[in-house]
């Protein structure tokens, strides 16, 4: 197994677990939607991986390339509706459907491209770059922004940006393979995997953190207000007092 088909399988693993926690989040309050589709976005991230991790053993690669570029665009987009719910502001479809078009024209037009034509990676990677960078603005407008809220920000931005360069540090290691099977085994997949590794994981626990913080509070609020009246039980009037 190369290094970069070890870290498909640390990636699989991961997003699976990721999908998990957060559905355990959204079944804790039926009302929350943004733990929803944050488990969506790493249920169609784990697809993705399971499709490259497919693509040697393809009879038709070129499909199955396709089909986990098409999932990886949607758990983007999910990604993006869940951090709109989260802050509860107004979700920007129309830049996510015509982000979600365009990864599906970008896809399709390079497939019959030449592979180390570096025009053919910025293709590529520019819908993930949209994607990415459609989240970073959901998060700027929010006004009253906490520190935690800018690192989500920074992450989104770092993310959005690390597509753009992807291209360039493909030509400097070497190519992106031939052919999609003999990708697995370069040195520019190793890096793309372990970098967007990173990126994902450091994206996710800052997620979950926020929507626990979120949770606690609640919790808080509740164990110190009479459901009934509304107003400060004993205990909460100490706490104030």
């Amino acid at each position: 197994m190369s290094g970069a088909a070890f870290i498909l399988a640390i990636n699989l693993t991961v997003a699976g677990l990721f999908c998990a926690a957060f559905v355990l989040i959204a079944s804790y309050d039926r009302k929350l939607e943004a733990p929803r589709w944050f488990a969506l976005t790493y249920l169609f991230g784990s697809g993705n991986v399971a499709l490259e991790a497919m693509i040697p053993l393809a009879g038709h690669p070129g499909i199955v390339l396709m089909c986990g570029y098409m999932a990886f665009a949607i758990a983007l987009l999910t990604l993006n509706v869940g951090i709109a719910r989260y802050y509860g502001v107004a979700t920007p479809r129309m830049l996510l459907a015509a982000a979600l078009v365009t990864s599906f024209v970008a896809v399709a037009a390079t497939l019959d491209m030449p592979r180390d034509l570096i025009l053919r990676m910025f293709l590529y990677q520019a819908p993930y770059f949209m994607m990415q960078a459609i989240g970073f603005a959901v998060v700027l407008s929010v006004a009253d922004r906490r520190p935690v809220d800018n690192l989500l920000a920074a992450l989104l931005g770092l993310s959005a940006l690390h597509y753009l360069a992807k291209p360039v540090f493909a030509v400097l290691l070497g190519g992106i393979g031939s052919s999609p099977r003999d990708y697995i085994n370069t040195t520019y997949a190793m890096f793309s995997q372990s970098t967007g590794t990173v990126l994902a994981i450091a994206t996710a626990l800052v997620l979950l953190g926020m929507l626990i913080a979120r949770m606690l509070k609640d919790i808080t609020v509740k164990s110190e207000t009479d459901a009934l009246s509304g107003l400060l039980n004993r205990r909460g009037f100490e706490d104030r007092l």
